[in-house]
């Protein structure tokens, strides 16, 4: 049964032998701006009806058509005393016709209660149409979710403020659980792959599965990651995942004896009748690989 106001705009999936579900809002108004909880109801012939929801649910944000677009990735991992960098990235070139942008990034407990009501913790900085902000040395107190609040200014003087919802910031202590194996050198010379292979119970509890590979001991800079924003320059288009988890480099003019870190995140649901909405997240990392170069310059 839809709400009135969904009458005839509602679109709902549902996959479950995928464990799988979603809905569709067209011709969406600004009215349709408010937080959107999933609840699964399942009738069992030992248990009887059992009922799971999500705790904090999905914040749909409807924006002015004329209101510039940032983009950002939803889960940001990182481990105790690393360095972070949140990133945003416009989507129009709106913001360039600007003539001053400044931004500020406001951290909040719950992505519900909004941008707006949550601590700033500092300035960032806008170059190149994107949002840069750096956290140093990351902390369990850093676990939360995090907005740009943006003012930018036209050439009239007029000024308009925006929000905009960013990344959760999750900090994370490693474990060595996976049994991560990666060579101890790897020679380069035109292409080459470093392997990772690592031990991974088969379970269908798995939520998520992300690999990224990591240069040198700083633990901020990336040789692949997801979002190709956050690959070094060095490596950006020069680096992909092949059979999930190996490093393919090719075409590569870097330092000598870099070492490549191997990290992989995974996310699973433990859920149960007692506490329904558990996810546990294990980081880990492999020994590093060293890169020796050979005929490269």
């Amino acid at each position: 049964m839809f709400s009135p106001n969904y009458q005839g705009r509602l679109n709902v999936t549902f996959d479950l032998r995928h464990k799988n579900a979603s809905i569709t809002i067209n011709n969406v108004m600004m009215e349709d701006a408010t937080q959107y909880c999933c609840r699964l109801e399942l009738s069992f012939l030992d248990r009887g009806d059992q009922k799971w929801g999500s705790r904090d649910g999905t914040r749909l944000i409807v924006k002015d058509r004329n209101e510039p677009g940032l983009e950002t990735i939803p889960l940001i991992f990182a481990a105790p005393g690393e360095n972070v960098t949140l990133l945003g990235h416009f989507t129009n070139n709106n913001v360039k016709s600007a003539s001053d942008v400044t931004c500020h990034v406001w951290r909040t407990a719950y992505r519900a209660t909004g941008c707006d009501s949550g601590t700033n913790i500092g300035e960032c900085t806008y170059k190149n149409n994107a949002l840069y902000f750096q956290i140093n040395q990351v902390t369990s107190e850093y676990n939360a979710f995090y907005c740009y609040q943006v003012k930018m200014s036209t050439n009239n003087e007029e000024e308009n403020t925006y929000y905009y919802l960013g990344p959760q910031l999750l900090i994370i202590g490693k474990t060595s659980t996976l049994n991560i194996i990666q060579p101890e050198e790897v020679e380069f010379h035109q292409s080459s792959i470093i392997n990772c292979s690592f031990t991974l119970q088969q379970d269908n509890s798995i939520l998520l599965m992300d690999v990224q590979w990591i240069i040198g001991d700083a633990r901020e800079s990336y040789a692949y990651h997801p979002n190709p924003d956050y690959i070094h320059p060095d490596y950006k288009g020069k680096t992909r995942l092949v059979d999930g988890s190996n490093l393919h480099l090719e075409d590569l003019h870097g330092p000598d004896n870099t070492t490549f870190y191997c990290r992989v995140i995974i996310r699973q649901c433990f859920g149960n009748q007692e506490s329904p909405n558990r996810i546990d997240t294990i980081l880990e990392e492999g020994p590093g690989t060293r890169l020796i170069a050979k005929g490269t310059y």
